[in-house]
């Protein structure tokens, strides 16, 4: 048996006596900490039957498949307030280790047998250790010094048998330090010297009186310098496994901070805050605003982490530990400007979408914890409503719950969520497939929900974060049955995963109007969860942002034909009643020079124009299916087709013979002077023109004849659009009017 003592910030040091030595009023406290490890032969002394002590650890005898296990009563290395066991086992298939440990002030006033369940909130990835809940010892008893350790193992007939490597307990005292009325009137004072101001900002909820580090935190280890920080936008609510007898709440909270300083090597508690089922807040890792803690692995940064004191898997949390919940989180929420009822992606190291009020549980998909316990996870939805009344946020979403009657399934395998994941702790899924062979597809759900008036809807579906071990479709397909119609919207759930997904606006009508139904058939994938979970409906008094939106031509495109074609979208297409087109020459259209009427929700037009226009304006006005018209922002367009005018207009001759050839544009249209050239030349006696330069963008160039005959030239211009002069009949300029050059002159100083 050994025992471990751990004094130092971060760091294990074995040792051979507890500290207890006095200490004077100017220096802290030392935490009282120690590790007592058991393996192998440290068992020898208990009792019970269908055991065995093998080096490796406690096993089964070999014949046995069940055993129990007690230790002897045992006195603890000193008097202590708070117990973490810990263990290491090999668990095959079909076995277990059951563990039970009762503790004692004096041999004859034993507590309960307390039934220790993992805390895997408190292990560290990847090790094989697993840590137990704390046993707080009661209030009145102040600490325990006896304790007893009871164990069973089971297996199965004739497989592996479990073994329990090693037991580790980890003993606390922590009773030093003021009293909870003594903290709470220390901290009142504190906070009475400070504005309720937060970042510059007065808040309707300011931060409720919170019991700080530097009141309960009395170590010279709390002095901690390592935070790091990220601004919150998620709030998580933990619980910490821990007995919810009439305890020393906040002598529990120093315990904590010992044992994820130094038994977890935190360097500090991991949760940002603590509250005890009394109502008191206190101050967790690090303090401060957008502190990181260590409480949810890759979701540490960017959440806020509040710990129930106590265990909630059972035991309902009481009214004045929700109500400081809220307290707490009212405050956050509006420093941060957080919805409590929505979800998002944005935690800089978690790739899929979160509630922003949730349990510890949502972050892992409910496939590594079950914190904050059933009762406590359960009274999530009353914190959110709680938070937004106190924001002034109103829930104006109707909200479907896939268990209610308004969904109905096919009569298929449907699998059901593990952890109690989903928007309200459950979903359904299924798998995808595009085999549409309805031997194959067999999985739809459909959704009809009662619709309280006629109007205007936006609807939502949720696809949770649930740990199946698979990915979610890329293509969800899902078809809504509306007032006008029918309409599909594919939605990519892999990348919406824990978001809520918007799937349009409809014009619906009252009663079961609606019909929204969703399969496993996808044309994108196979083998993928398909999620049919919540979804939720929000009546509109209009409609949310522009209905229609003008996308070719953007605004300045210049046209060289009469033939246009345009393009636009629609926002909410299943509320357009009918469209239509318009162009006019100026943005208030009070010149139109261009209509069309379509019937639905038509989103191009190819339209022939009469003439040119230097500028024009576009829009589309749509009448809505609930009554009213939309119209899109106008944009501005031309139409050129008128070419430049080119003409050459200077002809030197070099003293070599060549001759040096200039040319130039006016412009006739809207697009300016040629950009660009045809040139050809005709020797006398020639029946045809002869192309020289080809669209190029030089005014001059050297010719060099290939006799001693005449040459006549003409010039076509060509504007940025690419209208093209059309050639000239006849000669512009020809050699016999060049003009003789010497090296005193050049073109284009000289022009005809």
């Amino acid at each position: 048996m050994k025992l471990k003592y751990l004094t130092l910030f971060g760091i294990a040091l074995i040792l051979t006596a507890v500290i207890t030595q006095p200490h004077t009023a100017a220096a802290p406290p030392q935490p009282k900490i120690t590790d007592l490890e058991l393996t192998g032969i440290d068992f020898a002394n208990g009792a019970g039957d269908g055991y065995q002590i093998a080096p490796e650890g406690l096993t089964l005898a070999d014949t046995a498949v069940l055993a129990t296990y007690i230790s002897p009563i045992q006195q603890a290395p000193f008097a202590y307030n708070a117990l973490v066991p810990q263990w290491t086992a090999s668990l095959p298939d079909g076995a277990s280790i059951g563990l039970m440990i009762r503790t004692a002030k004096t041999t004859d006033n034993w507590s309960e047998w307390y039934d220790i369940q993992r805390q895997p909130d408190w292990e560290e990835a990847g090790s094989p250790e697993r840590v137990g809940e704390l046993i707080a010892v009661p209030a009145v008893d102040v600490t325990h010094t006896y304790y007893q350790v009871l164990i069973t193992l089971s297996q199965y007939q004739g497989l592996t048998p479990p073994t329990l490597r090693k037991l580790t307990l980890t003993f606390i005292d922590s009773t030093d330090g003021p009293t909870l009325a003594e903290a709470l009137a220390q901290q009142q004072a504190l906070d009475a010297q400070n504005a309720n101001l937060t970042g510059g900002q007065t808040l309707n909820n300011p931060k409720p009186t919170v019991i700080g580090r530097d009141v309960w935190c009395i170590y010279a280890d709390c002095i901690y310098s390592g935070a790091s920080y990220q601004p919150v936008t998620h709030l998580i609510v933990h619980h910490t496994v821990s007995n919810n007898n009439n305890t020393d709440w906040m002598a529990n909270v120093r315990a904590i901070w010992q044992f994820h300083t130094y038994t977890r090597g935190w360097g500090d508690i991991g949760y940002n805050y603590l509250v005890d089922p009394g109502g008191v807040l206190y101050e967790g890792h690090a303090g401060g605003d957008d502190v990181v803690g260590t409480h949810a692995s890759d979701a540490n940064s960017g959440t806020m982490a509040l710990a129930f004191l106590g265990d909630f898997r059972a035991f309902t949390p009481p009214q004045p530990m929700l109500d400081a919940a809220v307290d707490l989180f009212a405050w956050k929420a509006e420093q941060k400007g957080i919805n409590p009822y929505e979800a998002g992606n944005e935690l800089p190291y978690v790739s899929w979408g979160l509630p922003y009020l949730m349990g510890h549980r949502d972050v892992y998909g409910g496939s590594q914890t079950t914190c904050p316990g059933g009762e406590a996870y359960a009274l999530l939805p009353y914190l959110r409503t709680q938070v937004a009344n106190r924001l002034g946020i109103a829930n104006d979403y109707i909200v479907v719950d896939e268990l209610s009657n308004a969904l109905t399934l096919s009569n298929a395998n449907w699998y059901e969520t593990p952890g109690n994941c989903g928007a309200n702790g459950h979903a359904f899924y299924t798998f995808s497939t595009t085999n549409p062979d309805p031997n194959v597809s067999t999985n739809w759900g459909e959704w009809r929900p009662d619709i309280p008036a006629d109007g205007l809807y936006e609807i939502s579906a949720y696809a949770p974060y649930c740990d199946t071990g698979k990915a979610e479709t890329l293509g969800a397909n899902y078809t809504i049955y509306h007032a006008n119609g029918t309409s599909n919207v594919i939605v990519n759930q892999q990348a919406n995963v824990g978001l809520w997904s918007s799937l349009g606006v409809y014009y619906l009508n009252a009663g079961t109007n609606l019909t929204l139904r969703l399969s496993d058939l996808t044309t994108t994938d196979n083998g993928r969860g398909v999620w049919f979970d919540d979804i939720r409906f929000k009546p509109l008094d209009s409609l949310p942002g522009a209905a229609v939106n003008n996308m070719a031509p953007v605004d300045g495109a210049r046209f060289n034909s009469y033939t246009v074609s345009f393009n636009w979208d629609f926002n909410y297409p299943a509320v357009v009643a009918n469209t239509t087109f318009q162009a006019a020459t100026d943005p208030d259209f009070n010149n139109i020079i261009y209509s069309q009427f379509f019937t639905g929700a038509v989103t191009d037009h190819s339209a022939v124009f009469a003439a040119d226009v230097t500028d024009a304006y576009w829009r589309v006005l749509v009448e809505l299916v609930q009554g009213g018209t939309a119209v899109s922002t106008p944009t501005r367009f031309s139409i050129d087709t008128t070419p430049p005018t080119a003409n050459v207009h200077t002809i030197g001759q070099l003293p070599n013979g060549a001759f040096v050839v200039a040319w130039s544009s006016s412009s006739e249209g809207a697009n300016g002077s040629a950009v660009a050239y045809n040139v050809d030349y005709k020797g006398d006696g020639d029946a045809d023109w002869t192309p020289w330069l080809v669209n190029t963008p030089v005014t001059a160039a050297t010719f060099v004849p290939a006799d001693g005959r005449t040459y006549s030239f003409r010039a076509q211009g060509i504007d940025a659009l690419g209208n093209t002069e059309p050639a000239a009949d006849i000669a512009e300029m020809n050699t016999g009017q060049a003009i003789l050059l010497d090296n005193a002159i050049m073109l284009p100083i000289i022009q005809r």
